[in-house]
């Protein structure tokens, strides 16, 4: 069965220009969609290609074949997701609380770094052309890391703190804040939760805000931040759970007992995302979000842009990044009323695989779409 001049023109309405490969038979009798595109890596001077497959298949493998490839064939795996034009982004119900949180800010000795320094307006401008084009109801939020800031000092340094962000954020057009706690905030200080209180207080009360929406990254097992009157002045409540495999890497682990090196089991200080969110219980709220790293490894194949070149005419495309995302639509299952936060947004993630701004357009892409095919 040849490819339909229809399929092929809706294919390139839904993703744009591309260049399929010439493929002559497909031994599937469902109906099925899929993108393939290839290009010369801009890293050297081997081609390769790039494969996103949406199949809704009888089984876990369609065989795809080439007649001009002589005796290779070339074997797509496809993973059992619903055609993309079934998928209207900017419509799923519920999910009124997905978020980007770019992480480029950070408050250290009470000034005010740019993790990122010079990059930081042009990653923030790229963030905001595929949010206003795609993604409209999802809301960049930008992040600021109160590195080695206690509770106290956080509260004693709020106008210097919050005048300096403040500025910087004018004319910068994102929808808010994210204030994430220094893990060593709560540590040896009975009044803590009072303070940070206050601090949040000064900066829901600053007129400077207008209408960006506040939020704070609390430390893991901080249940202490769920003070009854921090959740009235805060839009969102962000439990951190990326990196509870490796902090170094970001890696999040959802529910699976193994990550991706096989070794979680072996580790006597193992914690998942439904554990953690079960340990808070009852204080969880319709505000509550957790997190989820897309520059984490659990979202990155150790392959080029998930495909393994193989040879002339023979590509494998293994669909693992998905397990990811099924798991975190299963968490929001359980919890209904929580949301995700996409952080760890650097210039890796924006800029991609050698110059593409592959893994976050992507990443966002594929976590909206299997949420609305669970939702």
């Amino acid at each position: 069965m040849a490819v339909p001049p229809e399929t092929i023109e809706k294919i390139q309405n839904q993703w744009g220009k591309i260049t399929l490969l010439d493929w002559k038979q497909i031994s599937s009798t469902q109906s099925f969609w899929c993108e393939v595109h290839s290009y010369k890596d801009a890293c050297g001077e081997n081609p390769f290609a790039e494969l996103a497959g949406f199949a809704i298949t009888s089984g876990p493998v369609e065989m795809v074949s080439d007649d001009n490839s002589g005796d290779e064939d070339l074997d797509v795996f496809f993973v059992d997701l619903p055609p993309p034009d079934t998928l209207v982004l900017r419509h799923f119900p519920g999910f009124y609380c997905s978020e980007i949180v770019y992480d480029g800010v950070v408050f250290e000795n009470a000034t005010l770094e740019l993790l990122a320094d010079a990059t930081d307006d042009a990653i923030l401008g790229q963030l905001k052309r595929i949010r206003d084009a795609l993604f409209p109801h999802w809301k960049l939020i930008v992040n600021v890391f109160m590195k080695g800031f206690s509770a106290k000092r956080m509260y004693e340094n709020s106008p210097v703190l919050l005048g300096s962000l403040f500025t910087w954020l004018e004319g910068r057009r994102v929808d808010g804040i994210n204030f994430e706690l220094d893990g060593n905030a709560l540590l040896g200080d009975d009044g803590a939760a009072v303070d940070v209180v206050a601090f949040f207080t000064s900066a829901y009360v600053d007129h400077s805000r207008g209408n960006l929406t506040l939020s704070a990254m609390l430390p893991r097992g901080a249940a202490t931040l769920f003070h009854e009157d921090l959740p009235s002045m805060l839009d969102r409540i962000i439990i951190k759970t990326h990196g509870l495999l490796d902090e170094s890497l970001g890696t999040t682990q959802l529910a699976a007992p193994l990550d991706y090196a096989g070794l979680t089991h072996r580790r006597a200080k193992h914690r998942t995302i439904i554990g953690l969110l079960e340990e808070l219980g009852d204080k969880l709220s319709t505000k509550t979000c957790f997190t989820v790293a897309l520059s984490g490894t659990a979202f990155k194949l150790r392959e080029p842009l998930d495909v393994l070149f193989l040879g002339q005419g023979n590509i494998s495309a293994i669909p693992d990044q998905y397990t990811v995302f099924e798991k975190a639509a299963k968490v929001l299952m359980h919890w209904r009323f929580l949301c995700v936060a996409a952080v760890d947004v650097d210039l890796d993630d924006v800029r991609g695989q050698c110059g593409r701004s592959y893994p976050l357009l992507r990443r966002i892409y594929e976590t909206s779409s299997v949420l609305k095919y669970y939702f």
